[in-house]
């Protein structure tokens, strides 16, 4: 009988401690625990931050490029004659009333992506204001709505479609 009772004595000691090391281990994790958390909250605070300024850059890009119309001189009809492929682009650009991916230009004219680019880059040289837009990582074209205006009244651009 002694022996059971330093047995159990013994196990209840060893009981003891393993329950002090559970208790440890599980302030420990709770300790990581509130420290992922407060990263994680911090975490999402700089990315809505970052996407509020995201939103206000772009909405600069889209003034400066509004001012930029103002400064820059208007092109007449003579100045602007466009290839084939440079009158496709720009009609869809034109007849589109939003935004328009370059994916469905090059649907509606049978070109790749890399060609449309190219166009589209070909007729900002050219002088014709093609707002590019960006929102999460696809492109978006838009011809300047004033320019719309414009060359519907006085046809800038010929279009020979």
């Amino acid at each position: 009988m002694v022996v059971t009772k330093v047995f159990s004595r013994q196990i209840n000691s060893v009981k003891d401690k393993i329950w002090e090391i559970i208790c440890a281990i599980r302030d420990e994790l709770d300790d990581h625990l509130d420290a992922i958390n407060q990263n994680t909250n911090e975490m999402q605070s700089n990315y809505e931050y970052l996407c509020e300024l995201d939103s206000k850059i772009e909405k600069l890009n889209e003034r400066l490029d509004k001012v930029q119309m103002m400064v820059e001189p208007q092109p007449t009809v003579s100045d602007i004659i466009l290839t084939k492929r440079e009158q496709d682009v720009f009609f869809i650009l034109y007849n589109t009333n939003d935004k328009i991916k370059p994916e469905d230009i090059a649907k509606k004219t049978g070109l790749t992506v890399p060609m449309i680019n190219k166009h589209v880059t070909n007729l900002v040289y050219k002088g014709i204001p093609i707002l590019k837009y960006v929102s999460d990582n696809d492109f978006f074209f838009e011809i300047d709505p004033n320019f719309r205006d414009i060359q519907s009244k006085k046809g800038i651009v010929n279009l020979n479609i």
